[in-house]
């Protein structure tokens, strides 16, 4: 049950940002952008704690 909601809402997500991408492209980049760097500061926060 809990792996049908999961992929369900993972297309959910898929199709959100793919419909973002064609509406709004600059803040399709703006939002990955800000994605990107939210990992990047996750991964330098682990490898300090290490």
């Amino acid at each position: 049950m809990m792996d049908v909601a999961r992929e369900k809402s993972l297309k959910g997500k898929q199709e959100a940002w793919e419909t973002l991408k064609q509406k709004d492209s600059r803040d399709y980049q703006m939002r990955m952008f800000r994605a990107n760097y939210l990992l990047m500061l996750e991964e330098k926060l682990r490898y300090q704690r290490s």
